[in-house]
């Protein structure tokens, strides 16, 4: 169990690539998930 010599990565440019990438994908799924809820709500309610 030897030591690693590299310092765990806690800067704040980490955490902000972290962020963008979150927001990428919940921009790129939530037009998905809108859809999978919303088309099924639109057939049961048109019919």
């Amino acid at each position: 169990m030897a030591k690693d010599h590299r310092q765990p990565q806690r800067r704040r440019g980490c955490d902000g690539k972290q962020k963008a990438q979150i927001a990428v994908a919940v921009i790129t799924t939530l037009p998905q998930l809108i859809w999978a809820i919303a088309f099924p709500l639109s057939t049961l309610t048109g019919s």
